[in-house]
């Protein structure tokens, strides 16, 4: 089940980490809420001849979002650039009528300028949430669909946002944007569905007033701090119908923070993964009893924004390769609950393949970073 979209996300996520500069004097809005939509259409792409089939239609999907423009208050929205953040919803037709059907999601995005000229903007926004779909695989009615096993899945959006000012309230934007969609694993099969688009669309802003203000000059511990974890995931191993594992990770981190957008850090970490018992031939009569537990060592960074991060971990096994290559790697999402409590879901692969989604929480020992 190899997902190159996972990779090409990670690329494209990592694109913006240098963002916007921070400035001493910023413009901000007084009232921030816009509405607008957008019209996406495209194909998705497979490299398995056995999914290639399935297409018999292009991708179209119409999306209506609500957005809200930082104003300064706050540091990390000035080191940002001012983001905007919003929610969108998104429907319509992934690429294949009779065996994929309709498309339903709904996330929650943050827009990263990138550079502006005059009276355009050029952004990119990220997204991630849920997408369910109307005709995931069935052993009966439904077994030409090896790209979805589930009717509910992560879905991951990114969109590369070129917007015009027609009117001091309504802009028009333009762009190029890639989805990804898959359940990590927990249902097979789960090839997973990687869709690029060309999108076009209105946004209308509900208020036009701005004025000038100092960006606050708040500050923050540059002292190490370490961070205990605990998730897990839902794995099915090791074909369609097999049966479902629950896996569990403790991590330990140091991490350290360096500026009102990174952080930088090394961690230990433990997998037990009862499908690893599993010999890899495939063959039911062998089992590898005991077989469990993997340990391994990672580096890590992680992009802020206020309380909310994108980690990134690369990290490679110590104990009990398996059957997998010596690196893996996460990336996900983290949200500072409190001072000392962290949630987070983060996706495992291995170059590119996905191997699950786990989620969990955190807790910091000494002072929040």
């Amino acid at each position: 089940m190899f997902c190159p979209g996972k990779t090409i996300l990670l690329s494209l996520a990592l694109c913006f980490f240098s963002g916007a500069v921070a400035q001493t004097t910023v413009k901000r809005p007084l009232r921030n809420l816009s509405v607008g939509g957008h019209y996406a259409y495209g194909s998705f792409l497979t490299s398995e001849p056995k999914a290639a089939y399935l297409r018999d239609s292009y991708s179209s999907f119409g999306e209506l979002y609500f957005q809200v423009q930082t104003d300064g208050s706050k540091a990390w929205q000035v080191a940002n650039g001012l983001p905007q953040w919003g929610v969108g919803i998104q429907y319509g037709n992934l690429g294949s009528k009779e065996h994929i059907g309709k498309l339903v999601a709904a996330y929650p995005f943050l827009n990263m300028p990138l550079f502006a000229y005059k009276a355009l903007e050029s952004k990119l926004r990220i997204g991630a949430g849920a997408g369910w779909v109307e005709k995931p695989y069935h052993p009966e009615t439904n077994h030409k669909n090896v790209l979805v096993g589930s009717h509910l899945n992560a879905y991951l959006h990114l969109l590369w946002q070129n917007e015009v000012k027609l009117a001091p309230r309504l802009f028009a934007a333009a762009g190029v944007g890639f989805s990804h969609l898959s359940n990590g694993g927990s249902s097979l099969p789960n090839l997973g569905i990687n869709t690029p688009t060309l999108q076009a669309g209105l946004r209308y802003a509900f208020d036009e007033s701005f004025e000038e203000s100092s960006a606050p000059r708040n500050s923050f511990s540059r002292r190490p701090f370490y961070r205990l974890g605990l998730s897990v995931a839902g794995k099915q191993y090791p074909w369609i119908g097999g049966e479902r594992y629950l896996v569990t990770i403790l991590n330990a981190e140091i991490m350290k923070r360096t500026s009102y957008r990174h952080q930088f850090g090394a961690g230990v970490v433990l997998f037990h993964n009862p499908s690893l018992e599993h010999d890899p031939s495939g063959l039911l009569s062998v089992k590898r009893e005991g077989n469990q537990l993997q340990a391994g060592a990672y580096a890590a960074y992680e992009r802020l924004f206020g309380k909310l991060s994108l980690p990134v971990q690369l990290g490679a096994y110590l104990h009990n390769r398996d059957r997998f290559p010596v690196l893996y790697q996460q990336i996900g999402l983290r949200y500072q609950l409190t001072p000392r409590w962290s949630a987070s879901a983060l996706l495992k692969t291995h170059l590119g393949k996905a191997d699950y989604i786990n989620a969990g929480i955190g807790y910091t020992f000494n002072s929040a970073p």
